[in-house]
């Protein structure tokens, strides 16, 4: 017996045959779209116009026409001189003005310090009008009376009081007030049971003060509480009980 072909044989995959390669392949099925098919849009472009090149008249124009005038620039030149020249003369004035402020200052105030108590010596005149008048009354003379004489020198003293407080001064007279050693000197203690302890109790001087500056402390005697006194006696008995030295 004869062998088969092998293309004969079943299940044989060994490839096509002739008659399956003629065989009309068919297309697959292709889904439809939806709609119509739209055409492609074409986009246009529009030509770019290249800048034309100025010409040189146009240029020259133009820039004939951003240069200022001549004119014009000794106008503003001729304003500008005027406004410095006007500037300079104010200037010299105000200082010329200064000058003449400070030497008008240094004159008031050298007159000031020279005639500043002008004003208090004119108020003190009139006190001295008053003594004049007092000292032509002679003691010998008919008339005069003692008591009259020295009710007018109080008043004359209470005016010059008076004169002087007008300018600020302050009479310092502390008679039963607190010893205060910013304002007052105390010129000597005296043990007194009538005023309390560090008490002012008599006044040997006024004093008196410009405002607040202090001219000149008040005198006075400060009374002393009796305890504290120490008598003589016991300073010489504390003295004698002091242990003696040994002599070497």
């Amino acid at each position: 017996m004869g062998k088969k072909k092998q293309n004969d044989v079943p299940g044989n995959d060994a490839g096509p045959t002739e008659d399956s390669a003629m065989e009309p392949v068919e297309a697959p099925d292709v889904m439809e779209a939806d709609g119509p098919v739209l055409e492609e849009e074409i986009e246009l472009v529009e030509p770019v116009e290249e800048p034309v090149a100025r010409s040189e008249d146009s240029s020259e124009s133009a820039d004939a026409d951003m240069m200022p005038d001549t004119a014009d620039l000794a106008y503003q030149m001729a304003q500008l001189e005027r406004e410095t020249h006007e500037l300079k003369e104010t200037l010299l004035r105000k200082m010329a003005e200064f000058e003449n402020l400070k030497k008008r200052t240094a004159r008031e105030k050298e007159e000031a310090v020279r005639y500043g108590t002008a004003e208090v010596l004119t108020r003190l005149l009139e006190v001295l009008d008053n003594f004049d008048r007092a000292l032509l009354l002679e003691p010998d003379s008919e008339g005069f009376d003692v008591h009259s004489f020295y009710e007018g020198m109080k008043l004359i003293a209470k005016h010059l009081l008076d004169s002087l407080k007008g300018e600020g001064l302050m009479e310092i007279n502390p008679t039963g007030e607190p010893f205060d050693p910013f304002f007052h000197e105390a010129m000597m203690r005296e043990a007194s049971a009538e005023f309390p302890d560090n008490t002012v109790v008599e006044v040997f001087q006024k004093g008196y003060k410009l405002k607040d500056r202090l001219l000149r402390p008040a005198r006075v005697k400060v009374a002393l509480h009796p305890e504290k006194v120490v008598e003589p006696e016991e300073i010489v008995d504390q003295e004698g009980d002091a242990p003696e030295e040994n002599e070497s």
